[in-house]
């Protein structure tokens, strides 16, 4: 199950949606990933000190080199992980513009963990861009 909370509009709860959903799936035993695609950051830093965050969604959707296993951290909660968000996220669209599987990075990226993690929650931004458009 992939549930993505996606809205264009900031301030309506999206993120402490995302943040209740996850942690409420990972309590009741079920392997749950919360994925952070919003620059803010604020579902990150839930779990999360920043300065422990050295690789984000950023890295895994533009490097190609860079799983997505590769940047998920556990948090306190048991049966709960997260992607990290950084600020450079902000910057994605404008990097990948003109590619051409642009809209199916996150895709690609979260197949090969999906088994791993059968529960993905993912916090969108506030805006029907490219990285909600890939979330969808």
């Amino acid at each position: 199950m992939i549930v993505a909370i996606a809205n264009q509009k900031g301030g309506v709860g999206k993120t402490t949606t995302a943040i209740n959903l996850a942690a409420a799936l990972a309590l009741r035993g079920k392997r749950t990933l919360l994925l952070d695609l919003d620059p803010q950051s604020n579902s990150t830093m839930s779990f999360l000190d920043m300065p422990q965050v050295t690789k984000s969604v950023y890295d895994a959707i533009v490097e190609p080199g860079v799983a997505m296993r590769d940047v998920i951290l556990p948090t306190p909660v048991p049966n709960l992980w997260i992607a990290p968000s950084r600020i450079a996220l902000a910057k994605l669209e404008a990097k990948l513009v003109g590619e051409m599987d642009a809209h199916f990075r996150l895709k690609d990226k979260i197949e090969p963990i999906r088994k791993e993690y059968p529960h993905i929650v993912i916090d969108c931004p506030p805006t029907l861009g490219l990285l909600t458009v890939n979330a969808l």
